[in-house]
């Protein structure tokens, strides 16, 4: 994951709150938790709040009507805040039901360092997880003032990211919030869900890129049709992940083509060791992707009306900037800025394959 660097983040600026907000049983903490695992495997500083320990600490003067509700939300706002302004990735994960208290918050915090995820469950789907068993109490009159039930949830008129955890699998959730948190001036963009009938699911759609179709626009994805991408990938970047990203968050296979080159200065990395890298990544990822070896190539040519697109995709800039050779010359200089361009997941490996090919070079 690239290391938040394009919002220009440095020890000194508060880093952002997601703030996840949804009824009882709609997935909060569950992806919370994931997302806190995440962001600790890719060496970020992050606090986790959620309704339990803070109930049962800073709160627990605090009832459920609905004054003690807006306060709980204000004193949770103050503390995200404090977490920020020491550089740490702060996740709640709370109801927080009104949409005139998560206003509250957002201006505590920051519009700038706050990213509101709404967890959209319906309420039967929440009741029939019902993690907690309290759906269970309140039907039976336990419990009063329940959000959903005797209780308003107020749904968000304008998050940032809205999560639908019927069709999304946990994974897909992290992956749409870490996308937010990476992607130049996401807090002015708002992520949309693109709705694919013929599958019933809702995919993320990247704004940031645009592309020009020089092929046939009529294609319709039947879902087995891979989306091919070529190239020597020295090494594998977040350039290249978030250009096959185009294709993997529409919900098609991508089969990736690497080009048979012999080692040199400009392509120091094997074919094998290119395709061993690109496919470690995806595996870990659990993406639809196959990776193949192709001879070296002279040109791709087509002739008319073939059946298929043949895209030129144009980058962000921030994206487009990214450079392999930037990479390997920061790696020979002894720099650490190439690690925010390339997953952690690969970067021991690149290391070890650069010094390999340096090795092999003065035994010649």
């Amino acid at each position: 994951m690239e290391n938040l660097h394009q919002h220009n983040y440095t020890k000194n600026t508060p880093r952002p709150v997601i703030w996840l907000t949804g009824l009882s049983g709609s997935g909060k903490s569950t992806i919370a938790a994931a997302l806190e695992k995440f962001l600790l495997e890719h060496a970020h500083s992050i606090k986790p709040l959620d309704g339990d320990n803070i109930r049962m600490g800073l709160n627990k003067d605090l009832g459920f009507s609905n004054e003690d509700r807006k306060e709980n939300i204000r004193r949770i706002a103050e503390v995200a805040k404090l977490f920020s302004d020491t550089g740490m990735i702060t996740v709640t994960s709370f109801i927080s039901p009104f949409e005139e208290d998560r206003n509250i918050a957002r201006e505590i915090i920051g519009e700038d360092n706050f990213i509101q995820v709404f967890v959209k469950t319906p309420l039967e789907v929440c009741e029939r997880r019902d993690p907690k068993g309290l759906y269970k109490k309140v039907r039976k009159g336990e419990i009063k003032n329940f959000t959903g039930i005797d209780s308003p949830y107020e749904e968000p008129k304008n998050p940032h990211i809205i999560l639908d955890t019927t069709v999304l699998t946990v994974e897909q959730c992290v992956q749409t919030i870490v996308n937010y948190m990476i992607y130049p001036h996401s807090h002015k963009r708002v992520i949309g869900w693109l709705y694919d009938s013929s599958k019933n699911l809702h995919r993320p759609i990247d704004k940031g890129w645009s592309y020009t179709n020089h092929g046939n626009p009529s294609v319709k994805n039947n879902g087995k049709q891979k989306a091919v991408f070529i190239g020597r990938y020295q090494p594998y970047h977040y350039g290249h992940i978030r250009l096959v990203e185009q294709k993997l968050n529409k919900g098609i296979p991508v089969l990736i083509m690497v080009r048979d080159i012999a080692p040199e200065d400009k392509n120091p990395f094997t074919t094998e060791q290119t395709v061993d890298m690109i496919r470690k990544y995806h595996m870990w990822k659990g993406h639809d992707v196959e990776v193949m070896i192709i001879p070296d190539i002279e040109s791709v040519n087509y002739g008319r009306g073939v059946g298929y697109e043949i895209n030129e995709y144009e980058p962000p800039k921030d994206i487009e900037n990214i450079s392999a050779t930037f990479i390997r010359d920061c790696i020979k200089k002894g720099s650490e800025e190439w690690k925010d361009v390339v997953d952690k997941t690969l970067q021991e490996d690149i290391v070890k394959y650069l010094n390999e090919y340096e090795e092999s070079k003065s035994k010649v």
